[in-house]
């Protein structure tokens, strides 16, 4: 498998269920992933803004993120994120894009990031939906065991793969979708 670059807008870090499975996926090498620091502080403002969420555990859950991915940070600057020609306040994350030679950016923003402006640098904007079932077509027994491991790993509370998934119907339901089937029998199997 082809490990080609990535940018996740925060945007799609946010929810943390589509947000640890996204992270699972880079970690099993489906893509490698890339952030900037811009990405991340937005990140964790928006996660400040939840209810129930202090200051201290957004900064720790930012903090775990840097250690998990060191090398996933590219830090572009200012004259090329001027030069951007997409909303302005997504300007950061298409230079990140161009920065670190991505060939794809997920976003549940596509709007913000017109087909003219990615056009140049050959770059797309995918839906985080679009990008997981790419990933699943990619290997489909792959990201069912990464969405049975991610419920495996969920202690606060437990969470059933079947769970998982319907959280992550939210954000992604025609990759939900393709889990659901699969996850279903091996939960039934399992009974």
């Amino acid at each position: 498998m082809a490990v080609f670059p990535v940018v996740l807008d925060a945007c799609v870090l946010f929810p943390p269920v589509l947000r640890v499975t996204l992270f699972r996926a880079a970690e099993k090498g489906f893509y490698r992933l890339v952030l900037s620091d811009a990405i991340l502080e937005e990140t964790t403002r928006n996660i400040m803004r939840r209810e129930g969420v202090t200051k201290e555990m957004a900064q720790r859950l930012e903090a775990a993120i840097r250690r998990a991915f060191p090398e996933s940070f590219c830090t572009p600057p200012k004259c090329l994120v001027d030069v951007m020609k997409n909303d302005p306040k997504d300007r950061h994350v298409l230079a990140t894009a161009v920065l670190s030679h991505a060939s794809v950016i997920v976003s549940q923003n596509t709007k913000d990031f017109p087909p003219d402006a990615l056009a140049p640098y050959g770059i797309e904007v995918q839906s985080p939906d679009t990008f997981l079932v790419h990933l699943f077509d990619l290997d489909r027994e792959a990201m069912t065991n990464l969405i049975w491991e991610q419920a495996a790993d969920k202690r606060k509370p437990p969470r059933s793969a079947s769970e998982i998934v319907r959280h992550i119907a939210t954000h992604a339901p025609a990759f939900a979708e393709r889990c659901r089937a699969t996850i279903m029998a091996i939960e039934s199997g399992l009974q």
